[in-house]
């Protein structure tokens, strides 16, 4: 039998200023990417792998950690807190 198509349609395509903004994301990645090897080439000589990667993914952890908070943060103030407790009751 042939294949049945799929109940949902894919979604479209992202606007351009979308793209625009994830290929910047993407090239400042890699930018900063190439800096941090800079870095640890300069002043970890005396770490190992792991000690590196620990270093590394530790800290791009706990940046993503706060620009998360801080965006939840943001978005309650901006729904003007309707998102406390109780609220609605």
């Amino acid at each position: 039998s042939a294949p049945k198509a799929s109940p949902n349609p894919p979604p479209p395509p992202p606007p351009p200023r979308d793209l625009r903004a994830g290929y910047a994301s993407a090239c400042l990645n890699v930018v900063f990417d190439a800096y941090a090897s800079v870095l640890t080439k300069q002043h970890g000589v005396d770490f190992n792998a792991w000690e590196i990667n620990l270093l590394r993914f530790g800290s791009a952890s706990a940046t993503m950690l706060v620009a998360a908070a801080s965006m939840a943060l943001l978005e309650g103030a901006a729904a003007g807190g309707s998102r406390r407790r109780g609220a609605g009751r």
